[in-house]
């Protein structure tokens, strides 16, 4: 198994956002994502502070959406109206 390593090109969770800068709010000390190194130094995995993880979920989950909605406009098909899904579905 690898070991957890910091190094010069670790990134502060705000960095890692595109923002400027960024403060644990219980620490008061930038948050990091850190590297799990092998023995060669390659990286294996990621550690992520959590606000960073859940905000990544969210934008994934997102694009996700979008996809779904591109993929639906191009499909070829009948539409129906707001309306008619609302009776369809009882509501």
């Amino acid at each position: 198994m690898g070991r957890t390593h910091t190094d010069k090109n670790s990134k502060t969770a705000a960095e890692a956002e595109g923002r400027q800068s960024a403060t644990s709010r219980r620490s008061g000390e930038p948050e990091t994502v850190r590297y799990i190194v092998n023995e060669s130094g390659e990286r294996e995995a990621v550690v992520l502070p959590a606000d960073l993880y859940e905000k990544l979920l969210e934008r994934l989950e997102d694009l996700d959406d979008v996809r779904a909605y591109d993929e639906a406009k191009r499909e070829p098909g009948e539409l129906s109206s707001w309306e008619e899904v609302k009776a369809e579905v009882g509501l």
